[in-house]
């Protein structure tokens, strides 16, 4: 997947002079499509410096969990499940940090039900009982 091209694309659904309905078009027909689009929805929200568009990729990630996270290979889940974990910890922004909750949720959801993503409850225990506030949201 052109990574470049696929950021540049999520961006210019930022402007407000945008044409949405193209860009969105592009989107779901030439990215949306692939289980890839959702790894790199996943990197944008763990480590892009924007917080508009890692809330963009946070929304997107969400609704395309049910369709590929069971397409992602096996060896990557552990990676992708920790960063998602510890990137909504530590960020900042409450808007962002609330959608990539939501991300995670739908996550859980397949994994648990495929009996993956064990250590699960025990992270949101830890988050549940911290002393920052942010954790316990």
């Amino acid at each position: 997947m052109a990574d470049q091209q696929f950021v540049r694309l999520l961006e210019s659904l930022l402007a407000p002079d945008a044409d949405h309905l193209k860009v969105t078009s592009t989107l779901n027909k030439q990215y949306y499509t692939s289980p890839a689009s959702l790894s790199a929805l996943l990197h944008i929200l763990v480590s892009h410096q924007s917080s508009q568009l890692r809330q963009l990729a946070a929304v997107e990630a969400r609704k395309l969990a049910t369709k590929h996270w069971a397409s992602i290979p096996a060896d990557q889940k552990p990676q992708i499940r920790n960063q998602l974990l510890q990137s909504t910890l530590s960020e900042e922004n409450t808007l962002v940090r609330h959608s990539s909750a939501r991300v995670i949720t739908a996550i859980a959801k397949i994994d648990l039900e495929d009996g993956e993503w064990a250590d699960l409850p025990g992270y949101l225990q830890q988050a549940a009982t911290s002393p920052t506030v942010r954790h316990r949201e």
